[in-house]
């Protein structure tokens, strides 16, 4: 069931919105790591809109499993949530994967769009939903990201990127290349964002430093802890184990 919603019953609105989805999330089999993964997913994505302004309890959210829909307040701006958003997730990813290894390591895919959305007994509705869904699922983006290196691939919607990130000023168009999107009755071009192209090539986010990353890590694991995320399991891993490690590399760097 989704979380209790700002969003009325009254006819349709326009709002903003985004949805993550794991990368491979089927390839593990072990619900302990399903379930360390959803722990990441939800602090990250959590911790990355209060930072960024975007006030988490007045979002409304439904989860998908192995991802999470979250339909932003009323005069959210769009191009926020492409920059800055997407931004943060980037950083906290890239820090909570640096002190782990695999099975926890965690790789999102993004997609952001905007459009008119109402509400039922079930969750949202509206075309916009079912389109943004079309292109976090789109074979060419997941063709894209494949096995390449980064944690974060964005996808958004052309008239986004016609209407926003081209007259951004701090986004960069070039860094954004564009897609088909070819999946059941949706037939559309939409523009992606990667982390990393190839292991040698420069990403298209700009990586932070030793000492940003370990202060993301840190400020993810204290609202980790705060809501209970970390369990008392005999053995450290997932978020324990990444404490341990965030604090390790901040007493290095002081």
């Amino acid at each position: 069931m989704p979380r209790p919603s700002q969003i009325s019953r009254r006819g349709r609105l326009h709002r903003t919105m985004f949805a993550v989805d794991a990368v491979s999330f089927s390839r593990h089999r072990d619900p302990e790591v399903h379930r360390e993964l959803r722990d990441a997913m939800y602090s990250i994505v959590r911790t990355a809109c209060e930072e960024t302004g975007l006030p988490w309890p007045e979002c409304h959210v439904e989860d998908r499993g192995d991802g999470i829909l979250v339909i932003a307040p009323e005069d959210t701006d769009v191009e926020a949530v492409i920059d800055d958003l997407a931004d943060a997730l980037r950083r906290m990813l890239g820090a909570y994967n640096h002190v782990l290894a695999d099975p926890f390591r965690l790789r999102l895919r993004m997609a952001v769009s905007d459009g008119y959305v109402h509400l039922d007994g079930h969750g949202v509705i509206g075309g916009a939903v079912i389109h943004m869904f079309r292109l976090l699922d789109a074979p060419s983006f997941k063709r894209e990201i494949g096995d390449r290196p980064g944690d974060l691939s964005l996808i958004v919607a052309a008239h986004l990127y016609e209407d926003v990130v081209q007259y951004a000023t701090r986004l960069d168009p070039a860094s954004f290349r564009p897609v088909t999107v070819s999946l059941k009755e949706t037939f559309c071009h939409a523009w992606i964002r990667l982390s990393a192209r190839s292991a040698s090539a420069a990403p298209d986010f700009a990586e932070p430093t030793a000492e940003d990353a370990a202060k993301d890590l840190l400020l993810l694991l204290g609202r980790s802890i705060a809501e209970g995320a970390l369990r008392r399991d005999p053995e450290p891993d997932g978020l324990r184990s990444a404490l341990t490690a965030a604090i390790d590399q901040l007493l290095k760097l002081g």
